[in-house]
Order: structure tokens, then C-alpha cells, then sequence
């Protein structure tokens, strides 16, 4: 969406005026914070991307590309880009920053989540995912998974790929599920701040509770490097221009949290195991989910239903006992923390999990 010194750029000295976009007083526009926008609308300038692009997936084998600030590009050159990249690699992985951005593109042809039914084959950071479970981080609010409530329509759409109605995108497969990434706090940092009477092992808890909602919503889940283990950045907000002191992973965190890695590790292997939570159609997602009554507590229970075989998710963000009681032949697969095989007719949650069952 810019390059780093645009006096310097080669292309604009041999067509000036040309690459980048201006203003009414023709100054450089800013929306980048960097300095300068590219013109990615102007023909050659998105001939100049799309072919860079193609270049490094055919000879260097990069099979995924992560736009940032995308919401500055076209839906044109985006378009273009993704048609061309699927041919070279058609399960390739392609999505970006959809936010909205103060350009002088008309507002249909931006490429940000407002326009996602032109860009099918594009995903989008979902921050209705980030703000609903874990809270805003430029509001500093908290989300259900550090213990508020949460509309039950808003929680509805986000387990279904917030894609219910167009409430946000056209399938799943547009939906970049995550709580945490690069920018602004690293969960387990915003949460010290938010929630400082949290004992080491609630804050575990929650932070188990955020991955598994993760991991377990229809859509594509993203996982920060070290998010497993706690990462912190020492409370740094915003740290691009940090040194590796802040940046870098601890792995001495991993060892100290490992009970918390292998949890994650059999929430993926579970998604791998069940089809049921790799829907990639909005239709399979209305047909096959079905929410129960909500208990109390926050607690809210849903079913995946296909053809062969049932599952029921109960997710609760409380400490508050609530127990529920099941038919004969349901087993658990999941029982909050790791994955388990154990019939059970009866389960009492009393703490912020979430646990998985499998219904014959």
C-alpha cells in the first residue's frame, strides 16, 4: 500500500505524478501513516503488484500473502491478484486488514470488509470476533471471554462464521477468527491490565477459553505466534518499532506453560478430526448449527449436526456451577482442557471452558 521512501522509488522517477496518489493541493496523500499511497487503481501500478506477487509465489513457492491495511487497495487490483494467484496456487491463502481507510477511492471500490461480496476469495481480520470474546483493545473494554456478557445474536453470528444474514461476510471462509495478532496488546498483556485480580490459574482459564473460541467457531482461525504460552510484550501497545527484548519469543514460556500448548494442540487436532468445524458455506452453517436454550451463567450450548454424526459444544465463562444432564451413548471429547474418551450422563462446568461431546 506504500513503499518506504518515495523519492527514491525508481517507477515514480520514471513516470512522476504517476504511482501515487494526491491530493486536491497535490501533496501526497497519507492514509498509510507511512508517507505515501499507491495508486494501485492506475493500470500499471496494479500490473506492477499483480506481477510482483505472481513472481514470488511461482519462483519462490510462497503459497500465502497477508495485505496489510488492504482497505487503501482497489477491489479491482485485489480481484485481479487473487484470480491469478489461484491459478498458479489454488489453495492458496489469501486475506488482509479490511478496515475502512480515508482514501479518494469511491467507497465501492475500496478493497475493506464493507465490500466483501467482491472479494470472494479474500479473508478479512474479523475485530467483531476480536472485541465480542476478548473485548476492544482501543477501547479497553472486556469481551465474554474475560467474564462479561455478551449479546446472544452477536455470540450466534460469530460461532457461524459471521456470516448469518450477510451479517458480515458471504461464507465462513472470510472470517479471520483471532484475539490476538502483531498489533495493540498481546491478549494475556491486555488482560493484566484489565482484569488485575486474576489469579495465575484464571488467567490460564481464560486464556484456554479464548483459543478454544478460536479454534472451535466456523471460519479460518489465527493463532499469534506464542499465544498459547502467555505471550507478553512487556505492555507494549503497539510494538513495531520495539527491539527484539520485546518482540522476540520467549520460549522458556512455552516450557513454563506447557500444559496450556497441549491444550491447543488437541483443540487443532479435534477441528482436523471433525469436519463439522471446517464449514466453508454459509448454507452449511444455517442448516447444520443449532443453539439450545442458554443456561445461566453465560453458559450457552450449540450442536453440529450432519448427517453421520452430532456434537454439542457447551461454552461458559464463568466460575458459577451449572450442570447438565444427557442422554444415554454421548461421550466427551473434550473435556475443557485436553481431549478425553468418557461416557458420561451427567457434567458439571464450573469454570471458563469449553467442552465437547459427541452424541451416537
Amino acid at each position: 500500500n506504500h513503499v518506504y521512501d518515495a523519492e527514491m522509488f525508481s517507477y515514480a522517477k520514471f513516470v512522476p505524478g504517476y504511482f501515487f496518489r494526491y491530493d486536491e493541493k497535490g501533496f501526497k496523500t497519507n492514509a498509510s501513516g507511512c508517507g505515501n499511497d499507491l495508486a494501485t487503481e492506475r493500470y500499471m501500478v496494479r500490473r506492477f503488484v499483480i506481477d510482483s506477487l505472481k513472481f514470488w509465489a511461482s519462483r519462490y513457492l510462497i503459497d500465502g500473502f497477508r495485505f496489510d491495511l488492504m482497505g487503501l487497495m482497489d477491489t479491482t487490483t485485489i480481484q485481479g491478484m487473487a484470480k491469478e494467484l489461484k491459478q498458479i496456487y489454488p489453495e492458496i491463502m489469501l486475506y488482509g486488514e479490511g478496515w475502512e481507510m480515508p482514501t479518494p477511492l469511491e467507497p465501492h471500490k475500496a478493497a475493506n470488509y464493507k465490500n466483501y461480496w467482491q472479494l470472494t476469495n479474500l479473508a478479512f481480520f474479523n475485530d467483531l470476533f476480536r472485541d465480542g470474546f476478548k473485548g476492544s483493545p482501543l477501547k479497553l473494554t472486556k469481551g465474554y471471554v474475560l467474564g462479561e456478557k455478551i449479546d446472544k445474536e452477536l455470540f450466534i453470528h460469530l460461532i457461524k462464521g459471521s456470516c448469518q444474514d450477510e451479517f458480515r461476510f458471504l461464507a465462513p471462509t472470510q472470517s479471520i477468527n483471532f484475539v490476538e495478532c502483531h498489533d495493540n496488546y498481546t491478549f494475556f498483556d491486555q488482560m493484566k491490565i484489565l482484569c488485575k485480580d486474576f489469579s495465575p490459574e484464571e488467567q490460564l482459564d481464560r486464556v484456554r477459553l479464548a483459543l478454544s473460541l478460536v479454534v472451535f467457531s466456523q471460519g479460518i482461525p489465527f493463532i499469534h505466534a506464542g499465544e498459547e504460552f502467555l505471550r507478553t510484550k512487556q505492555g507494549v501497545e503497539n510494538s513495531y518499532r520495539s527491539d527484539d527484548k520485546i518482540n522476540g519469543l520467549d520460549w522458556d514460556r512455552q516450557q513454563a506453560f506447557d500444559e496450556l500448548t497441549q491444550s491447543l494442540s488437541d483443540m487443532i487436532a479435534l477441528r482436523k478430526e471433525y469436519a463439522l468445524f471446517r464449514m466453508t458455506e454459509r448454507e452449511q452453517a444455517e442448516k447444520h448449527i443449532k443453539f439450545d436454550k442458554s443456561g445461566i451463567n453465560q453458559c450457552v450450548s450449540f450442536r453440529l449436526i450432519s448427517e453421520t454424526e452430532e456434537l454439542q459444544v457447551i461454552v461458559c465463562n464463568s466460575y458459577e456451577a451449572e450442570v447438565f444432564y444427557f442422554a444415554p451413548l454421548v461421550t466427551l471429547i473434550f473435556d475443557g482442557q485436553r481431549k478425553v474418551q468418557k461416557e458420561v450422563s451427567q457434567l458439571e462446568i464450573n469454570r471458563p471452558s469449553v467442552y465437547i461431546l459427541r452424541r451416537r
